[in-house]
């Protein structure tokens, strides 16, 4: 079977053909707020999960914490969808047409990025520094906030400290 690639990354899978939600992370290059720890302890997540597992829509687990060096979080591929919205639109849409060139017998990659999928990307990125500075508004002196070079909407931010 042709491996899942997203972004120049290989996912990775168990003998019962889930997929390494920690190689869809390091795909997403995205830092520790959006690993698959933090996704699962979401109400949504374990939700979904419980509603897989009470519809028998796998044969095993879906869901498999492996430790160790070669280990991971292994999830069926519907969780991978659920996943990837979580981390972010442009992220979601990137994971679909990986699986459907995987099917479509292609390659199952989606090696380059659009100029959309980054944008998204960084617009999600963005949100969350904003939102972590909205967390801190009641410490201004912790953060200063300056112009830089501005991107394609014509502002930017810089966040330093103060």
């Amino acid at each position: 079977m042709t491996a899942l690639t997203i972004l120049n990354t290989t996912i990775r899978r168990d003998a019962e053909g889930r997929y390494n939600l920690n190689d869809c992370h390091k795909a997403s290059g995205l830092g520790v707020e959006k690993r698959p720890g933090s996704w699962l302890r979401t109400e949504q997540t374990q939700a979904l999960v419980a509603e897989m597992e009470t519809a028998q829509m796998c044969a095993v687990s879906p869901v498999s914490s492996v430790e160790g060096r070669s280990g991971g979080t292994y999830v069926a591929k519907e969780l991978v969808y659920a996943y990837a919205m979580w981390i972010s639109p442009a992220f979601h849409l990137t994971v679909i047409r990986a699986f459907d060139a995987l099917v479509a017998g292609a390659a199952g990659s989606v090696s380059a990025p659009s100029a959309d999928i980054v944008r998204g990307i960084v617009q999600a990125v963005r949100a969350e520094v904003l939102a972590e500075l909205r967390v801190h508004a009641r410490c201004p002196s912790a953060v200063s906030i300056t112009p830089r070079c501005p991107n394609a909407a014509g502002s930017a931010l810089s966040v330093a400290p103060a």
